[in-house]
């Protein structure tokens, strides 16, 4: 993983008051790296969500849904990995869903027991749900367990 920058505190909004911490980094992938941002409600976070932005498959970034994704993590208390991913139509399936491996990623930075799941709107909850429907789900051997899926 590339040096990640700063981490931002930013002022609470949403419905529960308190601070989210964040910052952005790049994860390798081969011949390209995947922006991510790791969004921490607190010091006492429970599990791992990572999401994958909407755009209709050819539009969104990390960037643009960094409001909606910090809220997410405010109001689930999960630490969120928002996931940037190839976009249509410059890139085909199944470019996007080999993206979002970032998933084994923040399974490798959660806590032996933490669940870790996997969620996204729009294209994104596409992703997701292919990714949950794989044979064996989320479990990668020895490390990480199905913690769910979330799709809106």
């Amino acid at each position: 993983m590339a040096a990640p920058d700063q981490d931002r505190a930013v002022r609470p909004y949403g419905r529960r008051s308190g601070e989210v911490r964040w910052r952005s980094a790049w994860l390798d992938a081969g011949a390209h790296r995947i922006p991510v941002r790791i969004y921490r409600p607190g010091p006492r976070s429970y599990g791992w969500l990572v999401w994958a932005h909407g755009g209709s498959w050819q539009a969104g970034s990390v960037e643009h849904w960094h409001g909606p994704v910090m809220d997410l993590a405010r109001t689930s208390g999960c630490t969120v990995v928002s996931t940037g991913y190839r976009l249509a139509p410059g890139y085909r399936h199944p470019a996007q869903l080999e993206d979002v491996l970032t998933l084994f990623w923040a399974g490798e930075q959660a806590a032996d027991g933490e669940p870790l799941a996997v969620g996204g709107d729009s294209a994104g909850g596409t992703i997701a749900a292919g990714w949950s429907s794989r044979p064996g789900g989320l479990v990668r051997p020895g490390r990480l367990r199905n913690g769910g899926q979330r799709l809106l």
